[in-house]
């Protein structure tokens, strides 16, 4: 019984021996940070863990997931141990991250991964002490609207418009379905309503009406944050080239009165030439003149 009693005392002495040798002498430092926006991937990015002693190492291979040694990573992301030299690793952060997260990396190695070279024995569950050389840096963009494309109402005032659009695009959020048909305050007495929504994100929005009076102001257009998935109204930023051109009704153009006709004057005759006479010749005989004398009483 004696021998038994001493035996255990050994084994319970030996075990503890292990687990204060093992615990004080190493730790685990992570080196790194895992930047980025919620929505979008992170990429392929790169944080180091690293034993500090280099009387142990890591038992892993690699391209190994140890998405679970990390208890505070962002939901959406994985953990890719992607090289591994004995006392260290490089893990892969992986994925799109669907929240927010500003803190110091935590790592928990579970029991297996480190092994002390001299006994050949593993460590158990190793924890870092997080610090800033680790973090998670998962930001939030600020929702944007702006116009996709050029965009110009064109109409000429108290004429009915034909029906032009204006689309509108959406970033960091999207609107609801129920967008579709939602009628925008007038303008000018035109009414913009929004006809379509596609992908969730871009809102085509068709102008009609007669407009009142010349206008050659920018479009503006608001979103309401009941129509959106961002919790905020949000003004969608201006362009130059979205715009009004409505052109003022020409006024009517009264007709030139019909010319007087003037009558063409008369034209004066020429006068007639008169005979000039001609100088009689020398040798001509002078004219033969004769008279007739009446015999009329004389017997």
């Amino acid at each position: 019984m004696k021998k038994l009693l001493i035996i255990l005392l050994f084994l319970t002495c030996l075990f503890s021996y292990k687990s204060v040798k093992a615990s004080p002498l190493v730790m685990v430092e992570a080196r790194g940070n895992v930047e980025g926006y919620v929505g979008e991937s992170v990429g392929s990015q790169v944080v180091i863990l690293e034993l500090t002693d280099r009387d142990y190492y890591f038992d892993i291979e690699n391209y190994e997931d140890i998405t679970d040694w990390f208890p505070n990573i962002p939901e959406g992301l994985e953990a890719i141990a992607i090289d591994h030299v004995s006392d260290n690793i490089h893990v892969s952060f992986e994925g799109v991250p669907n929240e927010e997260k500003d803190e110091f990396i935590e790592v928990a190695v579970p029991d297996g991964y480190i092994v002390d070279s001299n006994s050949g024995d593993s460590i158990g569950v190793l924890e870092n002490t997080p610090s800033e050389n680790a973090q998670f840096k998962i930001g939030v963009k600020e929702p944007q609207a702006v116009y996709e494309r050029e965009a110009v109402i064109t109409g000429i005032a108290g004429e009915q418009l034909e029906t032009q659009k204006v689309y509108v695009q959406l970033y960091n959020t999207t609107c609801e379905a129920s967008m579709v048909g939602h009628v925008f305050p007038e303008h000018n007495g035109l009414t913009p309503v929004c006809i379509d929504v596609l992908s969730s994100n871009t809102l085509i929005i068709e102008y009609s009406g007669i407009p009142q009076a010349e206008d050659q102001s920018l479009i503006h257009t608001t979103l309401l944050n009941e129509d959106l998935k961002c919790d905020l109204d949000l003004e969608v930023a201006d362009r130059e080239d979205v715009r009004f051109d409505i052109k003022p009704k020409a006024e009517p153009v009264e007709p030139d009165p019909e010319p007087i006709p003037v009558p063409e004057p008369e034209p004066i005759p020429e006068p007639i030439p008169e005979p000039v006479p001609q100088p009689q010749s020398e040798t001509e005989p002078a004219p033969v003149v004769e008279f007739v004398i009446p015999m009329t009483g004389i017997e």
